[in-house]
């Protein structure tokens, strides 16, 4: 569970693991310097939790009411709904322990309701019957780490979410948004972003409307990459970059979230998604969120969504279709294997309509077998050969994130 803390007005509904609330909430408040951690470990206690006058202990229950949740993973844990700890915060203030509220624990820590393959109450009377209870869903097979999003998905899995992205762009569903931000690349806290990108395609009575924009924080042109990666921050490519004072590049991206997600599901294309995915919300990052993606969660499966917002990843889309690789590729070497020109990446304009550009590359093409014997015939064919005979050599691949794994199968 992140340490990180929100104190948005709205709520998003979900559970916590109810071990972490009750060791990284406080924790997260004592290194923030706000008050209210002791408190609130002395509440979360399991002795407090099960006492009758606990103030989550309803009038007339069997026990203070927790939950267990499963994640389509498997992975099971006794859970504390956000209602919940919406109304322990709300309950230290209204009692006058704490001047203000305390804010809530991080959204990257929720899990939304959509995520879990189900969801059963319990109701704990005594120390002896919570603590049973932890133990017990404990022992049932999780030795996974639970995470909001789940471990890294099996090639079976990839190649099952590759389908379902094609069949969903197929069926013009929803809206699909490629987005990308870059931040500086000497702050290690990763709370400096200088530029944002982003290009999306929905449909209108059947006809598409696409659009795309590069985003430029004012008070950040100072802080200047090209040590580690490429500063192309202003040469965009398709169009004038925006340059724009930081309420205004927040609003702007808010603006464009909000709007897309009135035309149906949302689909947030990213590459290699976990970075963006802080900087647009994590409160730690950014202390008000960036985008209103409230309840996202990575697109499963045979998911035939009709509302919210779901994350797609085109590093595992790529996995999924060149189906040999051993690691994800960068952005160029995807484009370089699509046959995508693709020219000064590391601007986030640029980074996310290629984004855009490779999904559609893979998604409108036809069933993933087809495709690969199609784009690369002889691939799989010399990838077997050199596993056969050059087991040093693949270790060394392994080991080197620039290896495309292209170079040898060109026309």
């Amino acid at each position: 569970m992140s340490t990180t803390m929100t104190s948005n007005k709205k709520l998003l509904v979900g559970y916590y693991q109810l071990n972490d609330l009750r060791f990284d909430w406080p924790e997260a408040l004592g290194k923030s310097r706000l008050e209210g951690a002791p408190l609130l470990r002395e509440i979360l206690s399991l002795d407090a939790l099960v006492h009758p006058d606990h103030p989550l202990r309803k009038s007339g229950s069997k026990g203070v009411e927790l939950y267990v949740g499963s994640l389509k993973s498997g992975v099971k844990q006794l859970l504390i709904s956000s209602a919940q700890a919406d109304y322990l915060r709300y309950w230290l203030h209204a009692m006058t322990l704490t001047e203000e509220m305390i804010p809530l624990p991080s959204s990257n820590s929720l899990v939304a309701a959509t995520e879990l393959s189900f969801i059963q109450t319990i109701f704990c009377e005594t120390n002896q019957q919570l603590v049973e209870s932890l133990h017990a869903i404990s022992r049932k097979g999780n030795a996974a780490k639970w995470a909001k999003v789940s471990a890294q998905p099996t090639p079976r899995e990839r190649g099952d979410i590759f389908e379902t992205v094609r069949n969903l762009w197929s069926s013009s569903t929803g809206v699909w948004c490629a987005i990308d931000l870059e931040g500086w690349e000497e702050d290690r806290s990763g709370k400096i972003i200088t530029e944002f990108g982003f290009s999306f395609v929905h449909w209108n009575k059947g006809k598409e409307v696409s659009d795309m924009g590069h985003l430029i924080v004012k008070e950040h042109k100072m802080y200047k990459n090209g040590k580690y990666v490429a500063d192309n921050r202003m040469n965009y490519k398709f169009g004038a970059s925006k340059v724009l004072k930081r309420s205004a590049f927040r609003a702007r991206i808010q603006q464009l979230i909000s709007g897309l997600r009135k035309h149906g599901p949302l689909f947030l294309i990213f590459h290699d998604c976990k970075q963006d995915i802080k900087y647009l919300t994590d409160p730690e990052m950014n202390p008000r969120i960036l985008a209103p993606i409230d309840g996202h969660s990575m697109l499963q499966p045979g998911a035939t969504p009709q509302k919210g917002v779901y994350i797609v990843d085109t590093a595992d889309l790529f996995r999924a279709l060149e189906g040999f690789g051993r690691q994800a590729k960068s952005l160029e070497n995807v484009c370089r294997a699509l046959k995508i020109s693709s020219q000064c990446l590391h601007n986030a304009g640029n980074d996310a309509h290629y984004t855009m550009l490779a999904t559609m590359a893979m998604v409108s093409g036809g069933q993933i077998d087809t495709q690969r014997q199609q784009r690369w015939p002889l691939a799989h064919v010399k990838a077997s050969s050199k596993a056969s005979t050059s087991k040093a050599k693949l270790a060394e691949e392994d080991n080197d994130d620039d290896y495309d794994g292209y170079d040898d199968y060109e026309e």
